[in-house]
């Protein structure tokens, strides 16, 4: 069990420290629940490493498909494997019903990607059609990809605009079995800690700040020998430099799904492989 510890001071009270494992790499979000789904999406941004003399002038499209993939962290490994890429940044995550329109719109570097599933496709065969489009905001241009994907089968797209040293990456697996998730808008890791989001405004640009903040978010903590606590919280707001998290009318739960704290702002920090929670501001 873990020490219980009490701190009385001008912002509030330490509940508790409990020890932090310390990276989430491997981790599937697949155990967030609640919605049908049919194809999961991971979204990544990422450098080329080739010289741009070296680089294609016009914009295109590289596809890789995988069979017996079902998870995003395969799909990752993968994509480092295969393809002269670095700095990866997951920007977006999204799990897919089939339907006429595209099912979620993300924003990076200055493309506007849509992906969705040909519902006539989905309904009547084990095999899907999926269609990727990626939209040029700067110059208009349009670019699409389809590709058939089956049950337990992943694919890895990317884009890359002409003469740019930029790339986005698509992860894709079709799960063969309907399982239940919710949907999140962006996914973004830390070495301690990952924060889903549904938040639809969040920009790039918010990444280059020492203080960054998320809409309607959780965050899954992974805690050494305990599983997965979880922050789930209106708005929260991450620093860096400090290595410390604010939920705002947040609630805390351990890794059995109970309440562990209810606040109007709960402040997370780490140090020392371990996490210390408190309420503050009254």
């Amino acid at each position: 069990m873990f020490a219980n510890c009490f701190w009385l001071g001008m912002v509030g009270f330490v509940l508790w420290v409990v020890p932090l494992g310390f990276f989430l790499e491997g981790k599937s979000m697949t155990e967030i629940q609640s919605q049908v789904v049919q194809l999961r999406v991971t979204l990544i941004s990422c450098d080329w490493q080739q010289e741009t003399s070296e680089l294609s002038m016009s914009a295109r499209i590289i596809q890789f498909k995988e069979f017996g993939i079902k998870d995003s962290e395969r799909l990752v490994e993968r994509l480092r494997a295969v393809f002269p890429i670095q700095n990866l940044e997951s920007f977006g995550y999204g799990e897919l019903t089939p339907g006429n329109l595209p099912n979620e719109v993300w924003m990076k570097d200055g493309i506007m990607t849509q992906v969705f599933i040909r519902p006539e496709e989905a309904q009547y065969s084990d095999m899907v059609e999926v269609r990727i489009t990626f939209d040029d905001i700067r110059t208009g241009d349009s670019y699409v990809e389809q590709l058939p994907l089956t049950g337990g089968e992943g694919a890895i797209v990317l884009f890359q605009r002409g003469n740019s040293q930029k790339v986005l990456a698509l992860l894709l697996s079709l799960i063969p079995e309907a399982s239940k998730a919710e949907r999140y808008h962006l996914e973004y890791k830390t070495d301690r800690f990952t924060i889903f989001s549904r938040d639809r405004s969040w920009v790039e640009s918010n990444d280059q700040q020492e203080q960054v903040i998320f809409h309607q978010a959780k965050v899954v903590i992974p805690v050494q020998g305990e599983g997965d606590f979880i922050l789930e919280a209106e708005e929260i707001i991450y620093s860096k430099g400090a290595s410390e998290l604010i939920g705002c009318k947040a609630v805390l739960f351990d890794s059995s799904n109970d309440r562990v704290v209810e606040g109007e702002k709960i402040k997370l920090t780490f140090a020392d492989g371990s996490i210390r929670y408190e309420i503050v501001g009254g």
